[in-house]
């Protein structure tokens, strides 16, 4: 179900291992991070996943 209020805090995870993959670009907003650079939900409701190949 959809929430009534964004969750805001948990903690990202994947985003080290998915821009180890040859030719990825991550790129996302609406987070924070903390002084060990781990990354946070910061409220937003958006994700956005962008490929880009000769062929997907």
């Amino acid at each position: 179900m959809y929430p009534a209020a964004p969750i805001k805090g948990d903690l990202i995870q994947g985003l080290t291992s998915a821009a180890r993959v040859e030719g990825a670009t991550l790129l996302y907003a609406g987070v924070t991070e903390n002084e060990s650079g781990q990354t946070f939900v910061g409220g937003g409701r958006v994700l956005n996943i962008v490929g880009q190949a000769d062929n997907l």
